[in-house]
């Protein structure tokens, strides 16, 4: 089935796998579309029992990471001799959750012998730099925790062991064919690394890291619970895009069920203060509400600022925190409009032919090139490289799209001598070149990025997965919860959703459409579109001519609860005429 939308885009339903579907929805006692909705999610390495119901006692043994074992043990002698240990973490949600429950790990085992350093990007640059090594070694501490970072900082963690200083990384960026040496080097992305965890983010990597200690722990009938630990890992997963599949998936759905109910202190102000605790917390609402609002510290001041907000145990403090992560996010918004506006008359020039966006400017905020990043790939859907320049290096992020892996884009420019420093993720990374260079870094990317397109291919494909009734959409919304977390490797279902009604439209404060359909049997729902971009989807809703009209909407189904009271809504991505006429 292909649908031509009022945006004029083509959009086709994925291929049915009815062959399996009844014997799915028999075995596991669940409705035919959830189980096609499975099917389409292909939870081929964990099954679809493990897939409806996660359970902790599934995942791999942690002594599968290279390396783990080793850095356990250097811990478990560090604390045992109460030796001085040096945390660091990267300044986004990943490396700051990473932090947090190495420090809440600490708190409940009673150890206190630990300094924290998390990196200013605007005073200190990112992850173990020379002046975190500097800092370090002024403390006279015995090791260093290197956390989300430290993977590519060969020579800095050189300096640490030229002072007698024990280092462990506990990582999961792209490695170099030369790794530090660390005491322990423990990412699973490493070539020689058989786990098959190289989707876990860093929360996830230090949380494996913990379990293995506690269980030595438990031995000697000192264990703790890590369970009430798993809202960070949650938190920090989810905000760095991983896959959610297999283990990542466990750890953030029985993290949100903690952070709904259970939450720390500090964690639960903040959630408090967005209007969404004591609800069923969905993986949207940290990604989209909670995550920025903990990024926005590192973006625009200081990341500790969100490890001691996470860490708080009193009340006023982390009512004082949370005021200020508000205002620091408040001057995010503001900073990031002017500039995108800047950006978007940048790109009125694009050209078919142009694979990618290179930009750059001395007036933009280095705090914001991330998301900068991330808003060009929207606009674009191109791996958009943004940065800023102080008139000789241009340090930026670069995001990608499906097919363009943009570490190896980065590992080609460090190939090539033209990186300072950089590295990341197939989706993700950050770069720092010279301005001299900038003709060809530039040239380094096309080739890399052609390279690529050369076996595969940047293109947005418009797939939704069950053409539904909304009638019967309505009856099964409980069930699609099975579905949760949904992100990337297992997205949100997008559904045709058929048998309805404009009834009423509105757009609200300016910025985004709330339309009310109605379906076959009489009930309504509301339905949202978050781009206040004067499309045909805003035209068309808010004709007034078109209500009591058959459009179909091509969108997510998600609960949106408040107060108690969770109700289901559409969040669309595509209006479709139906195949009934006008009324």
């Amino acid at each position: 089935m292909t649908l031509i939308s009022v945006l004029k885009q083509s959009w086709t339903q994925l291929p049915k796998k009815s062959d399996t579907v009844k014997r799915l929805a028999i075995e596991h006692k669940i409705s035919d579309i959830l189980a096609q909705l499975c099917i389409l999610r292909e939870p081929k390495n964990e099954g679809f029992s493990r897939y409806l119901d996660p359970k902790l006692a599934t995942m791999r043994s942690p002594t599968l990471i290279k390396d783990l074992e080793v850095g356990v043990d250097i811990f478990l002698d560090l604390i045992a001799k109460n030796e001085t240990i040096g945390l660091l973490g990267d300044y986004d949600v990943d490396g700051v959750t990473s932090t947090v429950i190495m420090i809440e790990f600490f708190k409940k085992i009673k150890f206190e012998n630990y300094i924290v350093f998390m990196p200013n990007r605007f005073k200190d640059g990112y992850g173990l730099t020379k002046d975190a090594v500097k800092f370090f070694i002024d403390k006279n501490v015995s090791a260093v925790i290197s956390m989300d970072c430290g993977s590519t900082f060969i020579d800095e963690i050189q300096m640490l062991k030229d002072n007698n200083i024990k280092t462990i990384i506990l990582d999961h960026h792209t490695c170099l064919d030369t790794l530090p040496q660390a005491d322990a080097m423990i990412n699973p992305q490493r070539k020689d690394d058989v786990s098959g965890l190289q989707f876990l983010s860093a929360v996830g990597v230090v949380f494996y890291f913990l379990v293995h200690t506690n269980s030595i722990l438990k031995r000697r009938n000192e264990g703790i619970d890590l369970e009430p630990l798993l809202v960070f890992v949650a938190l920090g997963t989810l905000c760095d895009v991983v896959p959610l599949i297999e283990e990542n998936r466990t750890f953030v759905k029985r993290g949100l069920k903690i952070m709904a109910g259970k939450p720390t202190v500090g964690l639960k102000k903040l959630l408090l203060k967005l209007n969404i605790f004591g609800n069923s917390i969905t993986a949207s609402d940290v990604m989209m509400r909670v995550g920025p609002k903990i990024n926005a510290t590192g973006r625009m001041d200081s990341a500790m600022i969100s490890v001691e907000l996470l860490t708080e145990n009193n009340e006023g403090n982390a009512e004082e925190l949370v005021e200020k992560m508000f205002a620091l996010n408040e001057k995010r918004v503001r900073l990031e409009f002017d500039v995108m506006v800047d950006i978007k008359e940048r790109i009125k020039t694009v050209k078919d032919e142009d694979k990618f966006m290179f930009l750059y400017d001395e007036s933009w905020h280095k705090g914001l090139v991330g998301i900068l990043a991330s808003r060009t790939v929207e606009l674009t859907k191109r791996p958009s490289f943004i940065g800023i320049s102080d008139g000789e290096i241009i340090q930026g992020s670069v995001r990608s799209v499906a097919g363009i892996d943009v570490a190896s884009v980065i590992n080609e420019l460090r190939e090539n001598g033209l990186l300072i420093r950089g590295g990341g993720h197939k989706m993700a990374a950050g770069f720092s070149v010279k301005k001299s260079d900038e003709r060809d870094v530039i040239k380094i990317i096309r080739q890399e990025i052609d390279r690529q397109l050369s076996t595969s291919k940047i293109e947005e494909m418009n797939f939704f997965d069950i053409s539904i009734q909304a009638d019967e959409l309505m009856q099964i919304s409980k069930e699609l919860e099975l579905l949760e977390p949904c992100g990337t490797k297992n997205l949100q279902p997008i559904f045709h959703i058929t048998n309805i009604r404009l009834h009423s439209s509105t757009l609200i404060s300016n910025k985004f459409l709330k339309a009310v359909f109605k379906t076959d049997s009489g009930k309504t729902f509301e339905a949202l579109y978050f781009r206040n971009d004067n499309s045909n989807i805003i035209k068309t809703c808010i004709a007034q001519e078109n209500f009591g009209s058959s459009i179909d909407i091509i969108g997510s189904w998600v609960p949106n609860s408040f107060r108690g009271k969770t109700v289901y809504q559409s969040i669309i991505h595509d209006i479709v005429w139906s195949n009934q006429s006008k009324a």
